[in-house]
């Protein structure tokens, strides 16, 4: 898995494990967080990189920090420059 595929999907799974460890559907996300149920479901199965301005909101909606939902990036960016240009 590339790198980007792989940043994607973790940032996917922690959106999804946040948003349910707030009892909260697609649908309530998405009102909360002034978005589009589809386009949340299409971020947690990291087929959608979100803009800022909507992680911000995201986030909000969730009440986690930016920070809290990066933890564990380091360790694929790291790992990807280990490899050498594909």
């Amino acid at each position: 898995m590339d790198t980007k595929k792989a940043l994607m999907k973790l940032l996917g799974d922690r959106l999804r494990e946040a948003r349910k460890a707030k009892h909260l559907t697609h649908e309530e996300l998405a009102k909360k967080a002034n978005s589009n149920y589809n386009y949340i479901s299409e971020i947690e199965r990291g087929l959608k990189l979100p803009t800022l301005e909507k992680l911000i909101n995201l986030t909000t909606a969730l009440e986690i920090s930016l920070s809290e939902l990066f933890v564990g990036f380091e360790e694929i960016l790291e790992d990807s420059s280990d490899r050498p240009n594909e």
